[in-house]
């Protein structure tokens, strides 16, 4: 049976949320056909031996693989495994546990709602409790993104203002024929805003909803590991939304 949602989740030495994060989705199973794609990024720790076994039980039907053997940056990884998608709406996510689940079926039934008045990207907004300094600098980056890139995003319903969107924010999902246009993406952090510039020009509107992280327990962030990284991807963007300015 052809699955009816595709959900990408790029994983690099995430072992310790394997399990608990498969185990999560499974809960969802009886919510919709889906298949979760779990790209394998090049990882170095025990990755490939827990997929392996997930792969093996007969309660995980809906688990697909995909390896990657030279992790070649977080756009990488998750333009690969959209490019396999098989059902005609696709989401992604992290696979550090604090995006929940369920969130996905959220957009999706958003998703549904809304698709009947003109195609569209749904994807959260995050609210709740964050550091000063994260949610300044998210800020800043979202409205920076949308002078520059003309982004713009209303929640679900009529009469909704416009404003910039939440650019990093999980999940996002959409019609799997926007997955073309990604081809062309980056390899690294900044995917997530060559996604929404690829919808922009696809003409989508984006419709977000309030969701709320939670805290990671296992393994570290690879977006935010210290103050270096910050910077490197906050440069990486500034040299994004300069390339696709001259292309939009």
């Amino acid at each position: 049976m052809r699955p009816e949602l595709s959900v990408v989740v790029p994983c690099y030495n995430e072992a310790g949320n394997l399990e608990p994060l498969v185990e999560r989705f499974r809960a969802l199973s009886g919510r919709a056909a889906f298949e979760l794609i779990l790209v394998d990024n090049g990882s170095q720790d025990a990755t490939p031996e827990i997929l392996a076994a997930l792969l093996r039980s007969p309660g995980n039907s809906f688990l697909r693989v995909l390896r990657v053997e030279i992790n070649r940056g977080y756009g990488d990884g998750l333009r690969r495994g959209l490019e396999s998608a098989l059902a005609p709406i696709v989401a992604f996510t992290h696979a550090d546990l604090q995006c929940p689940p369920d969130d996905i079926w959220t957009a999706r039934d958003i998703y549904l709602r809304e698709t009947p008045s003109g195609p569209c990207l749904v994807m959260g907004r995050r609210e709740g409790p964050r550091g000063a300094l994260e949610r300044f600098v998210s800020w800043g980056f979202s409205r920076l993104s949308a002078w520059r890139l003309g982004l713009s995003s209303a929640e679900a319903g009529p009469g909704s203002p416009r404003r910039a969107p939440d650019i990093n924010a999980q999940p996002k999902l959409f019609g799997r024929d926007l997955i073309g246009r990604l081809s062309a993406g980056p390899l690294d952090f900044t995917f997530d805003l060559f996604v929404l510039h690829a919808a922009r020009v696809e003409g989508l509107r984006i419709v977000e909803f309030p969701v709320r992280y939670l805290p990671r327990e296992r393994g570290e962030s690879k977006l935010a590991a210290g103050l270096r990284a910050r910077l490197r991807n906050a440069a990486a963007a500034l040299r994004l939304m300069a390339s696709l300015r001259v292309r939009s």
